[in-house]
């Protein structure tokens, strides 16, 4: 079996135990595994020391001193989707590999995403759509953005018989002949009954004027990391107390959690074991593929 000298991570990675036991077998030396994230570069270096394969998180941060600091690094593994905190220029011009993971948590996201929704319409939790309970059924959602998510919430909503609307960089043909049907951002707003946001870290889409297009009592769900949207402007369309927010365990919801009408989940939308298995094994098979290259 082909090894690296030495793997060291940086960040806590969220991978069972199984898949921890996976990866020592790829390292000549031990490997140490934290239960928390690195605070600086000076930690992030010393981390990884004279590591030749790294392994970090959705959230680790990889800059231009931390790679020239650590020049034995040969291999990067993000145990995660994002790579918005790596510096992908320097990486390069390192020339180290990268390899991130896609399509894990898309199932479980968009299971969150409809639970909620279940919860909210039939009135099963603490908060009630409607004084009696109602149906997704014929109810419009608008999808914004449809990558790997988009396209599970698309799946489920047309399930559940929902008009599908969705708004997206560039048109997906193969979605609309399975009845999704595209639409402009300003429009979409003002039709959908369900926004439901699957955009890029930190992307705000919604600010002032796409907020005042929403229509009244609507459901706004954001399962993106990060604020995809002005916070500011969120607040006084919130506080206007005829729609509803649904949000996953974000950065930001400490400022909202006590708004009225502001469902906030102290949990990630796409962390279940069955996506935590997905992840694992896709760390493990990105790391095979590098050796074996």
């Amino acid at each position: 079996m082909k090894q690296f000298e030495k793997i060291s991570t940086i960040d806590f990675l969220n991978l069972l135990p199984e898949t921890i036991e996976e990866i020592k077998k790829y390292s000549k030396e031990e490997i140490a595994f934290y239960n928390d994230d690195s605070k600086s570069e000076e930690e992030t270096i010393t981390r990884i020391g004279l590591a030749d394969g790294v392994l970090g998180s959705w959230n680790s941060t990889i800059t231009k001193k931390v790679l020239d600091a650590c020049p034995s690094i040969k291999y990067i593994g993000i145990c995660g989707t994002s790579l918005t905190k790596v510096d992908l220029e320097e990486v390069k011009k390192h020339n180290i590999v990268i390899k991130n993971v896609t399509d894990y948590g898309d199932e479980a996201t968009a299971e969150f995403i409809f639970s909620q929704l279940l919860n909210l319409y039939r009135g099963f939790g603490k908060y009630k759509f409607n004084d009696f309970p109602s149906e997704l059924n014929g109810k419009t959602i608008g999808i914004i953005g449809l990558g790997a998510v988009g396209q599970q919430v698309a799946r489920l909503a047309l399930g559940f018989r929902m008009k599908v609307m969705y708004y997206s960089r560039s048109r997906n043909h193969e979605w609309e002949n399975k009845g999704a049907i595209f639409s402009e951002l300003n429009n979409l707003l003002s039709e959908a009954d369900v926004i439901s946001l699957h955009i890029p870290r930190n992307l705000k889409i919604l600010g002032e004027k796409e907020f005042s297009l929403i229509k009244p009592k609507a459901v706004l769900v954001n399962t993106a990391i990060g604020e995809v949207f002005d916070l500011s402007s969120f607040i006084n369309w919130i506080k206007k107390g005829n729609n509803f927010f649904i949000v996953d365990n974000q950065e930001y919801v400490k400022e909202i959690k006590d708004l009225p009408n502001v469902i906030a989940l102290n949990q990630t939308a796409g962390k279940t074991i069955e996506s935590r298995e997905r992840l694992g094994r896709k760390v493990v098979e990105n790391l095979k593929s590098f050796l074996e290259s």
